[in-house]
């Protein structure tokens, strides 16, 4: 009885902070003390100035979704020295249900294909198998139509000179040697030109392998799930959180390859992205696309 009484002290214990004074006039407050400005904060959290502004006038409506904006309120807070759990009350109690009613509406939402993250334009090729089949049927005609005239043609000049060569004069014949010379030049172009079928089976060939790309491609759009593969040269401070808010990489990593997976999209924060590969889905990302004096701090999301 008495260890039962000792348990529910312990859960009692849990301290209730006030949560009534508006968490950015905390966060503006601690800073302040601290002679600290935006830009310095800015340049140790890796947080995006913009970012510290909202969350410094409680403009929930600038920042990214729940989950990525708590992490970098607690985040914020724990550079300033605030207690952690007055942050995280503060935060859940001063956030908009109707803001996060709307995040939730679209997490929850089928995943949809989305476009790559400022990579390069790759033109998609799809080829109507109809369009294809009508090629194939259309030069398959052409061929035969081609070569019945070249059969009918050679016949039709092998033939003439044959039955005229009896009553030709010596010097005629000659002349008619000629033409059947001419003749077998004829049937030697006609046999030069039966290569074109090989045509018809290359763009099969294409055909085949479009189809290939598409399934592929249908393929690659998997579901809310992501694998990162990241290697690390030197030793770099990385943080990295999926779609949840469930931190799966923070601190600083020492040189070597990390796998990991998660919800997309990812909130990635990296320290030297010059020290930093990663891929997303087996698909490289240019981290100088997001990188700003060496530091890297954007969403990912396939």
């Amino acid at each position: 009885m008495e260890n039962s009484n000792n348990t529910d002290n312990q859960q009692n214990s849990t301290p209730v902070h006030d949560t009534t004074q508006l968490l950015g006039q905390r966060f503006k407050q601690a800073r302040e003390k601290k002679g600290l400005s935006i830009d310095d904060v800015a340049a140790k959290t890796f947080i995006l100035k913009s970012h510290l502004r909202a969350l410094e006038a409680n403009d929930f409506e600038a920042l990214p979704q729940p989950t990525f904006a708590r992490g970098f309120a607690t985040t914020y807070g724990r550079f300033l020295g605030l207690d952690k759990n007055l942050v995280a009350q503060s935060f859940d109690a001063q956030y908009p249900a109707t803001l996060k009613q709307k995040y939730e509406t679209v997490i929850n939402a089928p995943m949809q294909p989305m476009g790559t993250l400022n990579r390069e334009a790759r033109p998609s090729v799809r080829i109507n198998p109809f369009v294809i089949g009508g090629i194939l049927l259309v030069l398959g005609l052409a061929i035969f139509i081609f070569n019945k005239v070249s059969k009918a043609h050679n016949d039709s000049v092998e033939q003439a000179p044959a039955s005229a060569v009896a009553s030709m004069p010596t010097q005629d014949q000659v002349s008619g040697a000629s033409l059947n010379n001419a003749g077998s030049a004829i049937v030697t172009n006609t046999v030069t030109a039966s290569g074109l079928p090989a045509t018809g089976s290359a763009i099969t060939g294409v055909a085949v392998s479009a189809d290939n790309a598409s399934a592929t491609a249908a393929t690659g759009q998997a579901g809310a799930k992501a694998s990162l593969d990241i290697f690390v040269k030197d030793t770099t401070k990385i943080t990295i959180v999926d779609a949840t808010g469930n931190t799966i990489l923070d601190g600083d990593q020492a040189r070597g390859s990390y796998q990991l997976t998660g919800q997309a999209p990812f909130q990635v924060t990296i320290d030297k992205a010059s020290n930093v590969s990663l891929d997303l889905n087996k698909q490289p990302i240019k981290l100088s696309n997001y990188a700003q004096n060496d530091k890297a701090n954007f969403t990912l999301k396939p």
